[in-house]
């Protein structure tokens, strides 16, 4: 069985079946996704089959499907429990930030792999962002890194992360986790100056 999934069979049968080899693709990955299991194997994978492009775009759609779904499932089970006021100022104070920020607090997480999109899926459903800004910013700032990742399986031609696409990747995830604490240090010092003066 694993000599099936070698990527010249792969290609071979990609060539025979081409439809039914990105319908096959976008299903699994969207499964994988609602599932909250690591997409990166398959967004390099794209990248070695459908080259960085189409591999990146065929990934961010993937990945907008699986999100939405995902949103909406927790929506309609759980409803909004994280717009509710609570008794605490940090909480509200985040709650507040959020609201005002809107679809850049999505732009952020999603062009930032720092964060784990599947679980994010769910964790704004209990927000009170609209599903039309979250969608919107979804698939317009899930596209770069999808891309980005799709060009490091093209460059390197593996599904695995080790040795040059592990370089590559790791590099990528240090430039997100310095601005990552940047912006974190701009909010925490933010929350600390407004709550001094009340």
């Amino acid at each position: 069985a694993q000599g099936l999934l070698e990527p010249a069979i792969v290609r071979e049968w990609m060539q025979v079946y081409p439809a039914r080899s990105i319908a096959i693709f976008l299903a699994v990955y969207v499964l994988t996704m609602i599932a909250t299991l690591p997409t990166m194997p398959y967004n390099l994978a794209a990248g070695v089959l459908w080259g960085p492009l189409m591999g990146g775009a065929l990934s961010a759609a993937a990945a907008f499907v699986g999100a939405v779904a995902s949103f909406l499932a927790v929506r309609m089970l759980f409803g909004q429990p994280l717009a509710r006021r609570f008794d605490s100022k940090s909480i509200t104070w985040l709650q507040e930030e959020f609201n005002r920020e809107g679809w850049r607090s999505i732009a952020f997480l999603r062009v930032n792999p720092v964060f784990p999109t599947g679980l994010l899926n769910y964790l704004l459903g209990l927000t009170s962002i609209g599903l039309r800004p979250y969608a919107w910013a979804t698939i317009v700032f899930i596209l770069p890194p999808s891309l980005v990742v799709a060009w490091i399986g093209h460059k390197v031609g593996t599904v695995a992360l080790e040795g040059e696409a592990a370089d590559m990747w790791n590099a990528v995830l240090g430039i997100s986790a310095a601005v990552t604490l940047q912006v974190v240090m701009h909010y925490l010092f933010r929350f600390i100056i407004q709550h001094r003066r009340t």
